[in-house]
């Protein structure tokens, strides 16, 4: 029980942690690409609530089970159970690539501006689908968010090393 709810906290604040890094994305292509910056993350923050949903989704079922004083197979068979009804999960998956299509949007932006290689900015997107669809398989799991973490990464690493230039003159000087 203790490792749902340090799982299930972790990916709450991978969340929390990769709105304030989108909108500075954003911030970053808004100079020269503002329609692009607008679109990444309007689209974005409207795909967070199905990050927020699928999270609240599993944690619901699992709490539901607990207090029933269930055994961990019965509860996740519950939480299964509930990822099975396309009721649920199809409007929330929507919601969920809404993020994914804002995501891809930011990091058409970051290539046009010059801030990062279209591959390497990809890598976000792509975690982040992988984050949601490998929660079983912790190896793919941690690739992912390797992933999205190689997308950000390299630009914050850019902006420290530099901090007084843009990051857009950094990557054409």
């Amino acid at each position: 029980m203790t490792q749902f709810y340090v799982a299930h906290t972790l990916f709450f604040f991978a969340g929390v942690t990769l709105i304030p890094a989108v909108i500075g994305l954003n911030r970053l292509v808004r100079r020269s690409h503002p329609k692009a910056a607008f679109w990444g993350l309007v689209l974005s923050a409207m795909g967070f609530v199905g990050w927020g949903a699928f999270d609240g989704q599993d944690f619901m079922t699992y709490i539901a089970g607990s207090e029933k004083n269930l055994d961990t197979n019965t509860m996740q068979t519950y939480i299964d159970d509930a990822l099975a009804n396309t009721e649920v999960t199809i409007p929330t998956g929507m919601v969920f690539l809404v993020l994914v299509i804002g995501l891809v949007v930011t990091c058409v932006g970051l290539h046009r501006a010059g801030i990062l290689h279209f591959g390497l900015a990809l890598l976000m997107p792509i975690g982040i689908v992988g984050i949601l669809t490998f929660l079983e398989y912790p190896p793919l799991l941690i690739a992912s968010g390797l992933c999205v973490c190689a997308s950000v990464g390299t630009i914050g690493v850019r902006q420290m090393r530099e901090p007084d230039r843009t990051v857009g003159q950094a990557a054409t000087a």
